[in-house]
């Protein structure tokens, strides 16, 4: 994981996030995140080949997926699918917090012999 670049995205040309994985070796991470009105983060549409898992801790915010904007209120979570144009948001100007599971999909389709 690159710590400057902890919680920010980074784009591509072509609009796809490159992931901070904590291990490139094991393409995940999970981060202790927030959102605030007017951060660098906030509102910046991107996709990734990664599934996304976003539950929230506290407060609530906007989460736009494809064009559909849900609300996510404390104690919800949502799945991203793969390859899906996304971006979180602020709602009433308030910080949410939230918990962000990123994952690549070979990791989850991967066979393991005993």
């Amino acid at each position: 994981m690159i710590r400057e670049r902890m919680g920010l995205i980074v784009k591509r040309e072509d609009g796809s996030e490159i992931v901070n994985y904590d291990n490139p070796a094991f393409p995940s991470y999970i981060y202790d995140g927030w959102i605030a009105p007017r951060v660098t983060w906030e509102r910046v549409p991107h996709f990734h080949e990664d599934i996304e898992i976003v539950s929230v801790k506290e407060g609530r915010m906007g989460y736009c997926v494809n064009g559909k904007t849900l609300v996510l209120n404390k104690g919800d979570t949502i799945v991203v699918n793969s390859n899906q144009i996304h971006y979180s948001m602020c709602l009433d100007d308030t910080i949410a917090k939230y918990v962000i599971f990123i994952v690549h999909p070979n990791i989850l389709a991967s066979s393991v012999t005993v």
